[in-house]
């Protein structure tokens, strides 16, 4: 199969895919604005007089935990299904079905991070367009138009980073596995919270407010470049992992 065949079946699979889960596309608008107003209270947060220090540094990795695990599921549809995958196995039973047609692996792995991708960027578009509305709002909006652009491709290249790996999963793993594999992610997550505050005195959000402003579109090209890389390398992998996998046993 040619390189435009493979991205034509691909993307089909995908558009296909995204018309088929409207609800679960309402759900994830719905649920990204409450992201939205959360991440802008989080965000802004400023102690009272009557709180302790202890106030803001526990909200700041409150923060930092938040959008590490919140930002890469962007891409993944809030589904009944996504909800149950520990007992129904949807993931496994949808690609065995997709298995009995003529689609290459190839089309399949490629369909999941098309469709990702696509998910993520609108995700981020309505999430980042109800948090600097908010701020500017309320006056506390401090980067430019061309610097809020820069900041949300930085989260958008850390979901395509992290969010490759549920990918693997979801492609590769039964439900339970891919259940437990996310709960384990929780913990490293607030690790990573904890370590990010000791290492930066402030929340991982405001830091890469300051990269923005220091150094404009160096932040974004990095984490959207390490984000294909993501992508790339895992595509590679799934192909020889789907040609083994196990799909009815």
């Amino acid at each position: 199969m040619n390189n435009k065949k493979l991205w034509q079946e691909a993307y089909w699979l995908a558009k296909v895919d995204l018309r088929n889960n409207k609800r679960a596309l309402l759900a994830n608008t719905l649920f990204n604005m409450y992201i939205a107003f959360t991440l802008y209270s989080m965000s802004t947060f400023l102690p009272s007089k009557e709180d302790s220090h202890s106030v803001l540094i526990f909200t700041q990795i409150a923060l930092n935990f938040f959008v590490m695990a919140i930002v890469p599921v962007w891409g993944f549809p809030i589904s009944r299904a996504l909800l149950k995958c520990k007992s129904n196995d949807v993931y496994t039973r949808k690609l065995a079905y997709l298995k009995t047609m003529p689609i290459s692996d190839k089309v399949l792995i490629w369909s999941r991070f098309i469709q990702g991708t696509l998910m993520t960027c609108a995700m981020a578009l309505l999430v980042f367009t109800l948090y600097f509305t908010a701020l500017a709002i309320t006056g506390k909006l401090t980067l430019n138009l061309l610097e809020c652009a820069l900041f949300m491709l930085v989260w958008v290249g850390y979901s395509l980073i992290v969010s490759s790996l549920y990918v693997s999963w979801e492609l590769t793993l039964k439900g339970k596995s891919y259940f437990m594999m996310n709960l384990i992610l929780l913990p490293i997550y607030v690790v990573g919270a904890i370590g990010l505050w000791m290492l930066l005195k402030q929340s991982i959000w405001a830091a890469i407010m300051d990269g923005v402003r220091n150094y404009h579109v160096y932040l974004p090209i990095i984490s959207l470049l390490l984000g294909a890389l993501a992508i790339v390398v895992s595509a590679n992998g799934l192909t020889k992992r789907l040609a083994r996998r196990d799909w009815h046993g």
